[in-house]
């Protein structure tokens, strides 16, 4: 016998496998014209993979209005890598280097760890292909030039603001600052109903309430905050007690951004001048009260912690704990904080206590114990673990009945029903040589490609950010890496399996588990049970139940 090929079946089968393809696009503003490019993007990337035999469309995702120089932001570009990683894609379309991330390190970070779940990154532009062996030279090369540019434009803003500030020049920006609006040509003008919160404040604080008391007063008749929130809370009143500009005058450079990869304001620490412009809008308050009032505050600080610095306090107390902003109060809906009680002491204890009760007692949701929590927390993870399957057949139940995904594909047929029916029309005029018919017939052709614009954005969302399955299968590989059986906290990254903690007034826990990045009114609930803990030596029984949001 004639042997005609040799070939290896496991190749074979591999080569005719369809891979799983899918977009990456990213406009940096919310601009209608680029607004109208991300649409673009959408719509060519849709049609490009589905055009292809050999391709299965896994969705283009999609970030408006992000900066490229940090990808921590983009919700989307952070769905895809996870589900790339989870072996939903093989390859991974965009357009350039620099739509793709701007930051050299994150770059090369991201091909990389994509390459070591074998998925490929084709850039279009630049008419190369992560599995390329010069990649990496060639990422470092365009990417530190696109690194460059954002470099350039962040230096040549600072150096504009810094040199209207050596004249004096300020633009503050009144919605973040309480007692003053915006002229038409940008200076602060009072904004006299905020103004008498002001001075209301800075009236109390000299005459010697506490800032505890100033936010209950505000609290108790119905003032609402500049961002117009309900609670007033200690951070809000002393930001208004550190602020000079209600003197009338301004203090320039006070905060900056260290890089401009860096988005956050930090505290001056640096050599850079900083500008104090004398009479520069109308005052709110005197500056010998302004002046008064930072003494008294000065004097609290130095009396319960025997320090001034206030950098120091900072680095002192805004240590993050494991717990930090993943504990939310049922009650007042603001967050658990972690605090310890008689420091080196045997009587020492590790607490978790709701922000309305920082001070004064406001909230009617008692401070419950870090060890008693993580029994709550160790009995719910070793249930999930208990009972994998089920789990994950309730997970999925529950995101096929989520509204979002109920609503997408009942919008999805409604507008299908109306294409069907417009194409149906137009069919009756297309063979018309009559004008009016063919003005009837560019109509119909209109709203038809409006409604294939819907169908192609809906269906993308039910690829990508609705999709079921996916997120069905992420949860399954965290829960399959964990043990058989939970006996610590630290064993297990919580954070990967729930969104949020509720406590409901120490009688029960919600674990909520987050399908979309909006909220839904409508909970699906799975698992409930019972717990029992002690405090003190007396036994508590405590609800407990994973929500689906």
């Amino acid at each position: 016998m004639r042997v005609r090929e040799m070939f290896e079946i496991e190749h074979y089968d591999k080569q005719k496998k369809k891979r799983n393809v899918c977009a990456y696009a990213r406009v940096s503003t919310t601009k209608d014209l680029q607004y109208t490019s991300y649409e673009y993007q959408v719509k060519t990337y849709t049609d490009l993979i589905t055009a292809n035999e050999n391709w299965n469309f896994i969705g283009v995702y999609a970030d408006e209005g992000k900066s490229g120089t940090n990808i921590t932001y983009r919700d989307n570009f952070q769905l895809m890598i996870q589900l790339a990683t989870s072996g939903f894609i093989d390859l991974i379309i965009t357009k350039s280097i620099s739509r793709f991330a701007r930051n050299v390190v994150d770059c090369l970070r991201v091909v990389q760890e994509l390459k070591r779940h074998n998925v490929e990154v084709y850039f279009e532009t630049d008419n190369i292909s992560s599995f390329d062996p010069k990649i990496e030279f060639v990422i470092s090369l365009l990417a530190s030039m696109a690194e460059e540019e954002s470099k350039n434009t962040s230096e040549n803003v600072k150096w504009n603001v810094r040199s209207r500030f050596a004249e004096g020049k300020f633009y503050a920006v009144s919605k973040r600052i309480l007692g003053y609006d915006n002229a038409e040509d940008g200076s602060l003008i009072i904004n006299e109903n905020e103004a008498k919160i002001v001075k209301h404040i800075f009236n109390a604080y000299t005459r010697g309430t506490s800032v505890a008391e100033i936010c209950d007063q505000l609290n108790n008749e119905g003032i609402k905050t500049k961002f117009s929130k309900k609670n007033w809370d200690s951070t809000a009143v002393l930001g208004i007690l550190k602020n000079e500009k209600y003197t009338g005058n301004a203090l320039l450079q006070k905060t900056l951004r260290p890089d401009f990869r860096n988005k956050n304001l930090i505290t001056k620490t640096h050599d850079l001048p900083m500008y104090y412009v004398q009479n520069s809008h109308q005052a709110i308050i005197p500056i010998e009260q302004f002046k008064e009032a930072e003494k008294i505050r000065l004097k609290r600080i130095e009396k319960y912690h025997s320090c001034t610095n206030e950098d120091e306090l900072k680095e002192k107390f805004n240590v993050r704990s494991e717990y930090a902003g993943l504990i939310t109060c049922g009650t007042c809906g603001k967050t658990y904080r972690f605090k310890r009680n008689n420091i080196g002491t045997p009587y020492e204890k590790r607490i978790l206590k709701c922000a309305s009760n920082k001070g004064k007692k406001t909230c009617v949701n008692n401070d419950i114990f870090c060890d008693t929590f993580d029994e709550v927390l160790i009995n719910q993870i070793n249930l999930i673990l208990k009972n994998k399957n089920g789990f994950i057949k309730a997970l999925e139940l529950a995101f096929n009945k989520h509204p979002l995904v109920i609503e997408a594909k009942e919008k999805l047929n409604e507008t299908q029903g109306k294409m069907l029916a417009l194409k149906s029309k137009a069919n009756h005029y297309v063979d018309s040589n009559d004008e009016y018919d063919n003005k009837i017939l560019e109509e119909l052709r209109d709203q038809i490609n409006l409604m294939n614009k819907t169908v192609i954005e809906i269906e993308n969302s039910l690829i990508t950010t609705l999709n079921v399955k996916n997120k069905v299968k992420i949860l399954k590989n965290v829960i399959s890496e964990l043990p058989a059986f939970v006996e610590n906290v630290n064993e297990v990254d919580y954070n990967l399996i729930f969104n949020d903690i509720v406590i409901h007034e120490n009688k029960a826990i919600d674990f909520k588990i987050r399908f979309a990045d909006i909220e839904s009114k409508k909970n699906e609930v799975i698992f409930p049970g019972n717990v029992e803990y002690f405090i003190r030596k007396t036994k508590h029984q405590l609800k407990q139940r994973i929500v689906i949001v």
